[in-house]
């Protein structure tokens, strides 16, 4: 059984074999995730202005919400600020269909901030 396993492990070595030197190279790497669709300039500054609004939400919850129950449903709100700012900052955008799909989510942020304030969330 030992001889089984052992042949087994180095067999599996054998076929587990770097690139060598080449995985070194930054130009000749692939970039992981891959580069998005450029975003179009107004797309861009009015997802940035519905980033940025929200983000100032946020920062006023946070504030108000110190030490309060509620706090714990703060996560809630942010998850749509980062999901729309990480997308503008790393070019993560896939295809152009995904613009309506951020400023929903900024949208729905809002409402999920302006809910966590009103102690309605």
């Amino acid at each position: 059984m030992r001889i089984l396993a052992a042949s087994l492990f180095f067999a599996s070595v054998f076929f587990v074999i770097a690139d060598g030197p080449q995985d070194n190279i930054a130009e000749k790497v692939r970039p992981v995730p891959p580069e998005g669709v450029m975003v179009p300039a107004e797309v861009r500054a009015d997802l940035q202005k519905g980033v940025d609004d929200l983000g100032k939400q946020i920062a006023i919850l946070k504030k108000s919400l110190a030490g309060k129950p509620q706090a714990e449903l703060l996560p809630d709100v942010e998850i749509f600020h980062n999901s729309v700012r990480y997308a503008l900052a790393h070019n993560e955008f896939y295809d152009v269909k995904e613009f309506p799909i951020a400023k929903k989510h900024l949208l729905l942020g809002m409402d999920r901030a302006k809910s966590l304030a009103e102690g309605k969330a």
